[in-house]
């Protein structure tokens, strides 16, 4: 697979676990829906069940924005009930700046991709213990879950794409070579983390899909009696 394609299909595997990973959970809160017969139960079993992932996901944008010197002004890591809604999490920092703002906003995706890597090195994948196989299995799904930024949290990556359009149409116009990216990304160290991206985002979007055939079954049961 050449670097290119090996990029484009990284690419595409991260969308499709982005929708398919919401889907899950949806399904699976309408399953705790049937079972518990109340929103806000339901919504702290999820809540519950994506606390780890939560916790990374937050702490990703505070350390993010110490990293960048913005000043952290309250961070919230544990599920509250607010407003009939269960808010998972939050990190309110100093804004100075929209390419600041927009490194603490996708701080938690880039967090949640050398997480995923990190466990295919660990290879924790290759045992015989059913309980760490399951732990694994836990891990990459609340990773993969809570990985996404949310909708707040992305606000200002509106104001970067005039900038990234921008910067296309000088390449094209005045013709930039940009031999120098190809080369980057054919460093066997970028091939080796995209291979180990791609095999657990793969092996996320199989436990999703898991997920969703179960709840669905539940689902179907349910309604036949």
């Amino acid at each position: 697979m050449s670097s290119l394609s090996s990029i484009a299909t990284s690419i595409v595997l991260i969308f499709v676990l982005f929708l398919i990973s919401r889907y899950s959970i949806q399904k699976l809160f309408q399953v705790f829906l049937i079972y518990f017969q109340n929103n806000k139960i339901s919504l702290i079993f999820i809540s519950s069940l994506l606390l780890p992932g939560t916790i990374v996901h937050e702490l990703s944008h505070a350390f993010m924005a110490m990293i960048l010197h913005l000043k952290i002004r309250d961070i919230r890591i544990f599920p509250e009930w607010k407003h009939d809604s269960i808010k998972l999490g939050s990190v309110v920092y100093e804004k100075k700046d929209v390419f600041r703002s927009i490194l603490v906003g996708i701080a938690p995706f880039f967090v949640g991709l050398f997480s995923l890597w990190w466990l295919y090195e660990l290879g924790l994948y290759q045992t015989s213990s059913v309980i760490q196989f399951i732990g694994v299995s836990y891990l990459v799904f609340v990773i993969s879950t809570t990985m996404f930024s949310s909708k707040q949290d992305l606000v200002d990556i509106l104001y970067i794409i005039p900038i990234v359009v921008f910067i296309i149409g000088l390449i094209y116009v005045f013709q930039i070579n940009m031999g120098f990216l190809k080369h980057l990304i054919e460093v066997e160290a970028v091939v080796q983390f995209l291979y180990a991206v791609r095999t657990y985002i793969l092996i996320a979007i199989g436990i999703h899909t898991i997920i969703i055939m179960f709840a669905m079954s539940a689902l179907t049961l349910h309604k036949k009696s």
